[in-house]
């Protein structure tokens, strides 16, 4: 008699520890690396679960029960290796992103207050000097655009990969990033020019009014404004994976090719 019928199964895989090799029905002929570590298992035991039915080998290094059927190559190993390497790439990436876009709005901050006082040595403390009236138009013009668009790729940035996230939460980083920058700029002026700290508080909290409008208007719009470019720029193929912008709204992701027009 089969010794493998004497023995009876156990409740599930996992309590298989010890019994894997009274019900081994044959071994691996080929290359298989374990998932978790690694590890080659050709040449293990194969055996076959009493419950599911299914065949299974154990990594021998770290016990990971694997279908003996799936085929896994060190190629796939890599493959998992190099995602994991990838992720962090993307995610250095976006944090990089975010951190330039931080220099950009303290930018805004330091070279406003920079262009509009001076430090008097014959009154002892800064001075406020304001440009023409025509430069002064345009100096706020360019300021006041560049507050506005550098949240508001930001924000447009999370909300492509953060698709995952409650609407609500695209407003926290939009009032979160631009307030960061403003507190660090508003804490060296204030070192450097502390006669002036009241002016400088109101210009810098203007400047981060303007930096927060442009932050809540991504979170309002969220992923619509990113559809809309996928829409122009991209072609249907590359449009389409994207397609978890749509899907997180739930809406009909676009197709990869356009559907064939039928003749009358």
């Amino acid at each position: 008699m089969n010794k493998c019928t004497d023995t009876p199964p156990p409740a599930s895989p996992a309590q298989a520890i010890g019994d894997d090799a009274t019900r081994v029905v044959g071994t691996l002929e080929s290359d298989r690396y374990c998932e978790r570590c690694g590890f080659n298992m050709a040449t293990l035991p194969v055996f076959r679960d009493a419950e599911s039915d299914l065949l299974l080998v154990r990594c021998t290094e770290c016990g990971k029960l694997h279908p003996a059927n799936q085929h896994t190559t060190v190629g796939r190993v890599w493959l998992q290796r190099l995602g994991v390497s990838m992720l962090a790439v993307w995610m250095f990436f976006l944090l990089w992103m975010l951190f330039m876009g931080g220099l950009a709005e303290m930018g805004m901050h330091m070279v406003t207050i920079d262009s509009f006082t001076t430090y008097n040595s014959a009154r002892g403390g800064g001075v406020v000097e304001y440009p023409e009236r025509e430069e002064l138009f345009v100096f706020i013009f360019m300021v006041s655009m560049v507050s506005f668009v550098v949240p508001f790729i930001e924000v447009s940035i999370l909300a492509a990969a953060a698709h995952h996230w409650r609407r609500w939460a695209y407003y926290v980083p939009a009032v979160l990033l631009p307030l960061i920058p403003f507190a660090i700029a508003w804490q060296n002026w204030n070192f450097q020019m502390p006669e002036l700290a009241d002016w400088t508080f109101g210009v810098m909290t203007s400047i981060y009014a303007v930096q927060l409008a442009g932050g809540l208007t991504a979170a309002a719009l969220c992923r619509r404004q990113t559809r809309l470019l996928a829409s122009i720029l991209l072609p249907p193929r590359m449009r389409a994976s994207m397609g978890f912008l749509w899907i997180a709204d739930g809406l009909k992701p676009p197709a990869c090719s356009k559907p064939s027009e039928t003749r009358g």
